[in-house]
Formats: structure tokens, sequence, C-alpha cells
């Protein structure tokens, strides 16, 4: 029976693009000869030691991978390592001689296009920006509470702990009204004549920790839910000799 030609149809949603994802073997996987982005092999083993291979390699044709080389010689570095003993999510074949890594065909992209899509995989994280003092703030939670993750995200204590010191010398100059960005001697004027005016507190990450514990004991205690105000209710007891209002 034909089809009335005015009969109106619902139109169907589209399909979701998916990735085309494969696993193929390690070592039929070809390095991009022009890739220009050296990035850092041993901190990138740490983390697939420590949090298996969370990602996808982006492979093209004749296997050559565009994106993520560095993740490609992480992984034949630690096969050579330990060939039996594959990152999570990597796959062993089934007579355990070579591993299988989950990768995302990239096959529908032309050559140029490919090698754009590699280098905007570059340039999109290049370009981004770190927020250091919150960063600080997750790995002095790493550092203190979960010390494989902590080594697992390729920052050392020493790094952490020259953040630590930039960004408290920063608040120091800058004070909580200062604008992000602007010059040091523009963020020194701002802080002398903002409203609120800032006492840094310097401790070692390992103090750190308790420091934080005994404040929110002690904030528990005094029904105080921010540090400012429990410190100056320690001095007013301080100075009022009352030290047993407060249960260490």
């Amino acid at each position: 029976m034909p089809t009335n030609s005015k009969t109106k149809t619902t139109p169907q949603p589209e399909e979701p693009q998916v990735e085309n994802i494969a696993f193929y073997r390690l070592h039929d996987l070809k390095f991009w000869d022009l890739n220009y982005h050296k990035g850092d092999v041993p901190r990138v083993k740490e983390s697939f030691l420590t949090f298996g291979y969370n990602g996808v390699l982006r492979v093209w044709r004749d296997n050559v991978v565009y994106a993520g080389n560095t993740s490609l010689a992480a992984l034949l570095e630690l096969f050579t390592e330990n060939p039996k003993k594959p990152p999570i999510k990597i796959r062993l074949t089934d007579d355990g001689l070579e591993w299988l890594v989950p990768s995302d065909d990239i096959t529908h992209l032309t050559r140029p296009k490919a090698e754009a899509f590699a280098i905007a995989d570059n340039n999109t994280v290049a370009r981004g920006f770190i927020d250091e003092a919150k960063l600080a703030d997750l790995l002095i939670e790493l550092s203190a509470n979960d010390q494989s993750g902590f080594k697992g995200t390729g920052y050392s204590q020493e790094e952490l702990n020259t953040m630590i010191s930039e960004s408290q010398r920063a608040a120091n100059i800058g004070g909580a009204d200062s604008p992000v960005g602007t010059r040091p001697e523009e963020q020194e004027n701002t802080y002398l004549n903002g409203t609120t005016k800032q006492i840094v507190l310097y401790y070692e990450v390992s103090e750190y920790k308790i420091i934080v514990d005994k404040l929110q004991r002690i904030g528990d205690q005094l029904g105080i839910d921010n540090n400012t105000d429990i410190i100056t209710k320690l001095i007013e007891y301080f100075e009022q000799g009352e030290t047993h209002a407060v249960e260490d």
C-alpha cells in the first residue's frame, strides 16, 4: 500500500555517538612519528600501577597512535618489567604472552584531521589553568590519608611543600580581597587597603592534619564552624585563664 505523501511522521532521535573501543595487541601499536609532545613516562607508569589504565589510546590506520604516545611508551616499559602483570583494565592474551590495550579507533578521520586532533588533544590540556591553592588542598588531604594515592598523582612531597609555600606567600601579599591576576604591587595595595587581613600559619604536612582535626573537635565542642572564630575564642579563654573550657 503506498504511503500518503501528506502523512506526518515523527522524527526519530539520532543515535548517540559512541567511542569505537577495540583491543589492540600492545606490540602491534606504533608511535606517531611526528609526535612533538614528550610526556613524563615514569610518572605515567606510576599512575598506571596505582590506579590502573583508565584512558584509551587514539589509534588511526596501520595501528598508529595519534594521541596517547606517552601512555604507549609507559605500557611498553611496564610490559618489559613485568609482562605477566598488566595494569588493571589491560587484558592478557589467551597464551599470556601479550597485552591487549583498549583503544579508540579514529580511522573515520582523514590524515590531516587525525593530525589536527592530535595537536588539539595536547593544546587543550596545555592551555588549561591550574588553581594551585585548590590543588594543594587536595594533595595535602591525600598525603595525610592515602600515601599510595598521593604517590600516584605524580607530585612529590617537595613539590607539594613548594606549592604550599607559594600559595601562602601569595595570600600574604594579596589578602582575601585581592583579585586574581593583578601585579604584586597592586596586590599589596589591595591588601593594605582592604577590610580583611590574614594570619598565615605554617605547618609541616605531617602536622597539618593533626591541627585541622584538633580545630574541628574544638569547633564541635564550642558550636563554632569556622577557624577564625575558634582561634578568637581560644585566645579569649587563654586571657581569662579558662583553659579548662576546652577538652583536648
